[in-house]
C-alpha cells in the first residue's frame, strides 16, 4: 500500500497526519517522543482543521513512539480536554509496548465521560477491523487553514 504524509513537527515529536477518503477515517501517527506539551500543539492543530465534521473515526497509532514524557496528573489533563471530535466519534488507539497500551487504557478510561467510543488496542490490523477498512490508501491532509 502506498501511502505519502503530511508532517507536523511538536517538540521532538514528528505527528503524521493521513487520511481515508473514501472512508472518512484520520489516521495520527506519533513518531519519537511523546509530551504533555507535543499533545497540546496537535490538539489546537485539529481544532483549526475544516474537516471536523466530515470525519466517521480516527485512528491513533502510538506504535513508532520511543519514549512518553506525561505524569499521571498531565495526562488527566489532556483526557479532560474538550474534545475536538464529538463524543460519539470511534477513536482507535494503536500501542504495541506495554507501557504505552497501560497509558493509552489509562486515558482512555480518564476519558470515558467526553470520549465515548475509544478503544485501545495492540496492533494496526485490529484498528482497521474496528473500522472494516480493507485496504484503506491513506493520503495527506490538506494543510490546515491559517
Amino acid at each position: 500500500m502506498g501511502e505519502s504524509s503530511s508532517e507536523e513537527n511538536c517538540s521532538h515529536s514528528t505527528v503524521l497526519v493521513e487520511w481515508e477518503p473514501g472512508q472518512k477515517i484520520l489516521r495520527v501517527t506519533w513518531i519519537g517522543d511523546v509530551s504533555l506539551r507535543a499533545l497540546n500543539e496537535q490538539i489546537e492543530s485539529f481544532r483549526r482543521r475544516p474537516f471536523a465534521g466530515q470525519l466517521k473515526g480516527m485512528i491513533v497509532d502510538f506504535r513508532l513512539v520511543r519514549n512518553v514524557h506525561l505524569t499521571a496528573g498531565e495526562l488527566a489533563t489532556v483526557a479532560e480536554h474538550k474534545p475536538v471530535f464529538p463524543a460519539v466519534f470511534p477513536r482507535a488507539m494503536v500501542a504495541e509496548q506495554d507501557l504505552h497500551f497501560g497509558l493509552l487504557r489509562m486515558y482512555e478510561s480518564m476519558s470515558a465521560e467526553t470520549q465515548t467510543e475509544t478503544t485501545v488496542v495492540r496492533s494496526l490490523e485490529e484498528a482497521y477491523s474496528l473500522f472494516k477498512l480493507q485496504e484503506p490508501v491513506f493520503e495527506p491532509l490538506p494543510p490546515a487553514a491559517e
